[in-house]
C-alpha cells in the first residue's frame, strides 16, 4: 500500500491464503480485495487485520472485481456465476442484468456503475438514477473483445482495457448514452 508519502507498505493477509485478482478502496480508507481462487472478498480495515466479507446466502465462484461506492455499498463482479452481486451492510442483492464473465467494475463520481461484460464483448452502464442499464460498444466501429479492466479519469473519461484487441478505448465524458459510443472512442495511442 503507498502511503501518503509515496512509500509501498504491504497489507498482512494473516492466515488467510489468497488469490487476489480485484482491488477497490472505500473514502475510510478501507480495502477490499476479490480473493478469486479462495472464491471470497477480503476486507483490509484501516488499521485493522484482514477479514473475510460476511455474505450470507450467496455462494460467490470467481470473484474477478469489486468496487465501492460513495454510500459505502461493495458491487462485486462474480465471474463464475455470471453475475454483479451487490453488498449493503452485509445484504445481498443480485441484479437482474444479463452478463458473462463479469471482469472488472468501475463507479464514477455521480454513482453510475461501469461493467466490463469480457464474455459478451461489451460495457455496460447502470445509471445511478435507477433508469434502465445502457449497454455501451455494441454495433459501433470500434468493437470490444474481452474488456477487463476500466477506470474512471478525474474529468468523467472512461477507459476501457480492451485486451483481446491490446488496446485501451477511451469515451469521452458526454458521449456516453450515444448509441454509438465508440464513434466518440479512440485507442489511448490515437489523438481524440
Amino acid at each position: 500500500m503507498l502511503t501518503a508519502a509515496g512509500v509501498a507498505s504491504q497489507l498482512s493477509n494473516g492466515s488467510l491464503t489468497v488469490g487476489l485478482i480485484g482491488i477497490a478502496v472505500d473514502s475510510a480508507g478501507n480495502v477490499y480485495a476479490a480473493d478469486n481462487s479462495g472464491n471470497r472478498i477480503i476486507e483490509y480495515p484501516n488499521g485493522g487485520a484482514a477479514e473475510v466479507v460476511a455474505i450470507s446466502g450467496v455462494t460467490l465462484s470467481g470473484p474477478a472485481g469489486v468496487v465501492v461506492d460513495g454510500s459505502g455499498n461493495l458491487y462485486v463482479a462474480d465471474s463464475g456465476n455470471n453475475r454483479i452481486v451487490k453488498i449493503t451492510n452485509g445484504v445481498v442483492s443480485l441484479g437482474s442484468l444479463t452478463v458473462s464473465n463479469p471482469r472488472a467494475l468501475s463507479i464514477d463520481s455521480p454513482g453510475n456503475l461501469y461493467i466490463c461484460d469480457s464474455g459478451n464483448n461489451r460495457m455496460i452502464e447502470v445509471p445511478a438514477s435507477g433508469n434502465p442499464a445502457i449497454v455501451l460498444s455494441t454495433g459501433s466501429a470500434i468493437t470490444l473483445n474481452a474488456p477487463v479492466g476500466a477506470a474512471i479519469s478525474g474529468s468523467g473519461d472512461l477507459y476501457i482495457m480492451d485486451a483481446g484487441n491490446n488496446r485501451i478505448v477511451v469515451s469521452s465524458q458526454g458521449h456516453r448514452a450515444d448509441p454509438d459510443l465508440c464513434e466518440h472512442c479512440a485507442g489511448i495511442d490515437q489523438p481524440r
